[in-house]
């Protein structure tokens, strides 16, 4: 039966752990990729349609993070969907 066991790398032990584990035969040792870009980031590349290297292209040229980038797009997008609706009634288009 397979065990998943979870080793934070942020202290001297937890790599000397590591390090013993690696040398027995019957453990396989793998480390997980850090995510490229936040789940934040990811949600807002979808609803703009946008790639994540876009997002952080366009945080950068706005002297903003990308989360927070990713913030203000997606609420801009929500507030002038309803401008439209709200126009479109008005004016009965």
């Amino acid at each position: 039966m397979p065990y998943t066991v979870t080793i934070t790398d942020n202290n001297p032990q937890a790599l000397h752990l590591v390090r013993y584990l690696k040398t027995l035969d019957f453990v396989k040792v793998t480390k997980q990729k850090e995510p490229k870009y936040s789940q934040e980031v990811l949600d807002a590349s979808k609803v703009l349609k946008m790639t994540p290297e876009e997002i952080v292209e366009a945080a950068k040229e706005e002297e903003m993070t990308p989360e927070d980038y990713a913030f203000v797009m997606t609420i801009s997008k929500k507030i002038n969907h309803n401008i439209a609706k709200r126009w479109d009634e008005h004016f009965n288009i």
